[in-house]
Formats: structure tokens, C-alpha cells, sequence
């Protein structure tokens, strides 16, 4: 099933220097019933009691 989501990546001003981009990945033990409108608040209350582990990653990009 493929989900289209407005999410459009990184895209720092160009010539602005590298920007820091946090991501966090949730490992979960339910799958969340939300529709695609829902926003990090909703998303976060869905996920509450249900986070087995999380991992996360820092990256930087910056575009010429």
C-alpha cells in the first residue's frame, strides 16, 4: 500500500551551510489506527504505552 504523504525532506537554504536533521524511529507492539491528517501530538498520544524500543539518528545536509 503506498501512502502519500506532503513530507517533502531536507531542504536547507542554498549556500546556508550544513543543517542538523534529528530523526527518532519507534519500534512499536501495535500498528496505530490514525488517519494521515494527524499530527505529531495525535501521533504521540497513539503511541503512548506502546514504544518497545526507539533508536536515533542525527544527519546533516546542506545543499551548494
Amino acid at each position: 500500500m503506498r501512502i502519500e504523504s506532503p513530507w517533502i525532506g531536507p531542504a536547507p537554504p542554498p549556500g546556508d551551510g550544513p543543517h542538523r536533521y534529528f530523526c527518532t524511529l519507534y519500534a512499536l507492539d501495535t500498528v496505530l489506527d490514525l488517519p494521515l491528517s494527524a499530527g505529531r501530538p495525535e501521533v504521540e498520544e497513539a503511541m503512548e504505552g506502546h514504544v518497545v524500543e526507539r533508536a536515533a539518528l542525527m544527519g546533516r545536509f546542506q545543499r551548494d
